[in-house]
């Protein structure tokens, strides 16, 4: 029972929790949209040559699906601060990615998948519905390394949760290089987004917009 309510959201973390859920969605599908209407840009270079495509990466790939959502889960149980913070951050991180995708639309190209295992069926069901854009900054690489530094961040967190956490974005970060839906640069230019978010969240506060709707 202790397990279960660490991921049991307290009333203060509802509503930022789902404007985190809400944004991130909408944010996809604008970007998708600029992508579709506008010219863009190819971020691969040499170095994406010399990357393999690795099929079986896409397990590793899905799975960053219930990391972002536990840790998210985990958040919103935080004190009243952490859990501003962490939200806020999340939130400026996307807002900058908007902007990005925006001025800076990007595509690419990707590889046939030519094989019939699991795996391979795995990877075209995702390339059937996740379209080669809005690559860079990668939402892959910003959602899990969020989701690594925030709870590393909360006290309650123990230190082999954390290893292990940073283990599997560490892996997170190479399955999308991997499976060919990302390109080099879209990795590291995720990182920096998701710092300057952490910045942000530091310099302002959203926990006045927050209160208001909790008193609602």
């Amino acid at each position: 029972m202790e397990t279960i309510q660490k991921f049991i959201p307290k009333k203060y973390a509802v509503f930022p929790l789902a404007l985190t859920a809400v944004l991130y969605l909408c944010v996809y599908y604008i970007s998708a949209l600029v992508c579709r209407n506008f010219p863009t840009h190819d971020p691969a270079t040499v170095i994406d040559g010399m990357i393999p495509f690795f099929t079986p990466s896409v397990l590793i790939y899905v799975l960053a699906y219930p990391q972002w959502i536990l840790c998210l889960l985990y958040l919103s149980t935080a004190d009243k601060e952490n859990c501003y913070r962490s939200f806020t951050a999340a939130i400026c991180a996307l807002l900058i990615s908007l902007l990005i995708f925006i001025v800076f639309p990007t595509s690419t190209v990707r590889p046939e998948i030519t094989g019939n295992g699991f795996f391979d069926g795995l990877l075209r069901l995702i390339y059937s519905f996740d379209s080669p854009c809005t690559l860079l900054p990668s939402f892959h690489c910003i959602a899990s390394w969020f989701s690594f530094r925030t709870v590393a961040r909360d006290v309650r967190t123990p230190a082999w949760a954390n290893a292990v956490n940073l283990i599997f974005t560490l892996l997170v970060f190479a399955s999308t290089l991997l499976t060919k839906q990302h390109v080099f640069f879209d990795v590291p230019s995720a990182l920096l987004v998701m710092e300057a978010g952490s910045f942000l969240s530091r310099e302002l506060s959203f926990s006045k917009i927050f209160d208001s709707v909790l008193k609602k």
